[in-house]
């Protein structure tokens, strides 16, 4: 027997008989299944780290979710305390961003995967060390 795949949310189910020379075809009364949307796990990379003031950056989150699910597809933004440095969209659980730092310092970076179809929003931080 095949089991189809159903989506995140509120799904109605009938079993359906089709038949045969003593029997009627029949149909069963709406099963109402809620399924819920897979929990994720984001982590965010730096590379290099440390850099340079004005080096290109490159930001790299990677986003899984539980063994046997089909990869997240989706967005991440990608952040520096409140500001947004850019959205990347994910491709094979990976979403990268390339950007540059114009001072020195610790900066305090964030990937925030918002979630698609399927599966709930994670986020990651990461410190980047600009010299």
């Amino acid at each position: 027997m095949r089991f189809p795949r159903v989506s995140a949310g509120a799904n109605s189910i009938t079993a359906g008989y089709g038949g045969d020379f003593n029997h009627a075809v029949s149909t069963s009364f709406p099963l109402l299944q809620t399924v819920h949307r897979a929990a994720t796990t984001t982590m965010l990379v730096s590379t290099p780290n440390p850099s340079s003031v004005n080096q290109s950056v490159t930001l790299r989150a990677t986003v899984t979710a539980s063994s046997g699910l089909p990869m997240p597809t989706g967005n991440v933004q990608f952040t520096n305390g409140s500001k947004v440095l850019g959205t990347a969209t994910l491709s094979n659980g990976t979403a990268t961003l390339n950007t540059t730092f114009a001072a020195a310092g610790s900066v305090n970076l964030k990937a925030t995967y918002q979630g698609a179809g399927n599966y709930m929003g994670s986020s990651a931080t990461a410190v980047q060390t600009v010299q």
